[in-house]
C-alpha cells in the first residue's frame, strides 16, 4: 500500500486567508470615512485615517487564538498588523514559533510596528509568551499609553498576567481560565464566562472563546450585520451568552 503525506506549510496557509482581503471580504483595508456612519459612537471618535489593531505574538504564544485572530479579522476587514516581540537581540529572528512549534512570520520589525501608533485595540494573545510580553519596554510603554488614553486593550487568557503585572485595569471585570483566578482575584471581579468587556479592557478565557471573541472585535468595529455576515460566511455559530459586556462605551 502507497502513502502519500501532503504537507502545508501554516505559515503560508495564514497568508493565503488573509493576504486577499478583497476576495473574502467586501472592503480591504477600510477608510474610516466609508464606515463611520455605521460605527458604534466609540469608533466615532478617532480621527486618524484607518482603523488598526495590532496582535502581538513571541515565542510559545498559544497557537489557536494567534492563528483564529489573524485570519477572523483580517476577514473581517480590519487592518491588522502582527508584531512579534523577542527579548534580546540574540533571541530575534524572521518568525516566531508558537506553542505547539507552529511557526509565524511577524509582518514587520517589532519595534517599527509597535512604533506605528495609536492603535484601536492591542491584542495580547495567551500561551506563554505573555511572560515575554511582561518585559518588552516598547510594549509596555505603548500599552499604558493606551490605557490612559482609554483606547482598547484586549488580553487572552494568561495574557492577564500581563495586565496585572503593570496594574492595568485593577477593579475592572475580567474573564480567565478557572485555574487562574486565585492569583487574580484580589485585583480584578472575575468572571466564569468566555469574554467580558468592561469599558476599554476586553479578556478573553482562552481558545475555545477565541472565535467568538475575534468576530467580536469585528463587531465593535464594522457593526452587528458584518459580524453576522461573517459568521455565517465562516460557518461558525454565535454564542452571544459567552458575551458579558459591563460598560460598552468609553468613560
Amino acid at each position: 500500500m502507497v502513502y502519500i503525506r501532503f504537507t502545508i506549510s501554516f505559515t503560508s496557509l495564514i497568508n493565503f486567508l488573509t493576504a486577499y482581503p478583497d476576495y473574502y471580504s467586501e472592503v480591504s483595508l477600510p477608510h474610516t470615512s466609508q464606515f463611520v456612519d455605521s460605527f458604534p459612537s466609540e469608533v466615532k471618535k478617532y480621527k486618524h485615517d484607518f482603523l488598526k489593531i495590532l496582535v502581538v505574538g513571541a515565542n510559545k504564544t498559544e497557537d489557536i487564538e494567534l492563528a483564529t485572530l489573524l485570519t477572523v479579522l483580517r476577514k473581517g476587514s480590519l487592518y491588522t498588523q502582527f508584531a512579534g516581540l523577542f527579548i534580546s537581540e540574540e533571541d530575534r529572528a524572521e518568525n516566531i514559533i508558537t506553542a505547539y512549534n507552529i511557526i509565524i512570520t511577524p509582518d514587520a520589525d517589532p519595534d517599527h510596528i509597535i512604533g506605528e501608533k495609536p492603535y484601536d485595540m492591542i491584542i495580547l494573545p495567551g500561551g506563554l509568551g505573555y511572560r515575554q510580553f511582561m518585559h518588552h519596554k516598547t510594549l509596555v510603554k505603548v500599552v499604558k499609553e493606551q490605557d490612559k488614553a482609554f483606547r482598547y486593550i484586549a488580553a487572552m487568557s494568561e495574557a492577564v498576567f500581563f495586565l496585572h503585572f503593570h496594574e492595568i485595569g485593577f477593579g475592572k471585570q475580567i474573564t480567565l481560565p478557572v485555574c487562574l483566578k486565585k492569583w487574580l482575584s484580589s485585583d480584578y471581579y472575575t468572571n466564569n464566562i468566555g469574554i467580558v468587556q468592561d469599558g476599554h479592557l476586553l479578556t478573553c478565557q482562552g481558545p475555545l472563546s477565541a472565535m467568538e471573541f475575534a468576530i467580536h472585535v469585528v463587531e465593535m468595529f464594522r457593526g452587528r450585520e458584518k459580524a453576522e455576515k461573517l459568521a455565517r460566511r465562516l460557518g461558525y455559530s454565535r454564542n452571544l451568552t459567552d458575551i458579558k459586556i459591563v460598560k460598552p462605551h468609553y468613560n
